[in-house]
């Protein structure tokens, strides 16, 4: 399955899930915001790792004490988290610690760029499946999370 995982601060347990997520066999390709300056895990891919390290907002330094410029920072890095998607193409994203007009950017870019589910395949096998009585809610409203990418 291929994975995105995008944490903004770049936070060491988040970095930790994607390296396991890749052991396992995933795909995995982990996002930063790389203009945000805290505390950081290893985001370095070892010699061994399949991983993908893919920052975003790398031209960029956040600005914390201007409010209106730092808005507009936080709707554009929604933006390329958006150019990213459609780029990796992932059956999953993973988003933490996003600022509010990030995640509000890249959720309704997401509904709209989003497909209703798509016949049974290789690459969506639960579409064949009839939902059972421990399906969560999602998947039996035809909201699960294999969708088919435009």
């Amino acid at each position: 399955m291929r994975v995105l995982v995008h944490d903004h601060s770049g936070h060491p347990f988040q970095v930790q899930l994607s390296r396991e997520l890749s052991r396992r066999g995933h795909v995995v390709t982990h996002s930063y915001c790389a203009a945000y300056v805290s505390g950081k895990g290893h985001l370095v891919a070892g010699p061994e790792e399949s991983l993908v390290f893919d920052p975003i907002g790398v031209d960029t330094v956040a600005e914390k004490n201007r409010f209106a410029r730092r808005l507009l920072q936080e709707v554009r890095w929604g933006f390329d988290l958006i150019r990213q998607v459609r780029r990796t193409r992932p059956d999953v994203v993973l988003v933490s610690n996003a600022q509010i007009p990030t995640l509000i950017v890249f959720s309704l870019a997401m509904a709209m760029l989003r497909v209703t589910q798509s016949p049974a395949s290789p690459r969506n096998p639960a579409a064949a499946r009839p939902p059972s009585s421990n399906t969560s809610c999602m998947a039996r409203a035809g909201t699960a999370p294999f969708y088919s990418w435009s």
